[in-house]
């Protein structure tokens, strides 16, 4: 399942890293290598920050991306076997239309909506300050 869940999203993780990459000026790069820095401490202080912004917005959207895995788990293992895989997504689907219990699956599909806009809540705040200093 991990190997399936990391081929799905690979393509658009590195579509959106390599394309930030693209955008970091080479003179920062160059400038640094100049003063000195080996190429570790170019990727340590020039690269990886400039490329914080897109990794906490990829973070963000991987860990809602992981409660929303419902379509890829259903249909190579249904949860199974038994319920060794299963996520509150696919449980919240067998709980409304296996057990015929809409109330606690509508209950719990509201718990996992407020898990996620808890999970937004911490990438939120960083944006804001950044609109506010531009």
């Amino acid at each position: 399942m991990i190997i399936a869940y990391v081929w799905q999203g690979f393509p658009f993780i590195m579509l959106m890293i390599v394309s930030a990459m693209q955008g970091i000026p080479k003179s920062y790069s160059e400038a640094a290598l100049v003063d000195g820095a080996n190429r570790f401490q170019v990727f340590a202080y020039v690269t990886l920050p400039n490329l914080k912004n897109v990794l906490a917005i990829l973070a963000v959207l991987e860990i809602i991306n992981g409660f929303n895995a419902f379509d890829l788990l259903f249909t190579m293992t249904g949860g199974g076997p038994g319920v060794s895989s299963e996520i509150l997504g696919l449980y919240i689907y067998r709980t409304a239309f296996s057990n015929f219990n809409f109330g606690g699956a509508s209950a719990m599909g509201l718990m996992l909506l407020m898990v996620v806009l808890i999970c937004f809540a911490f990438y939120a705040p960083t944006q804001r300050k950044k609109k506010e200093a531009a």
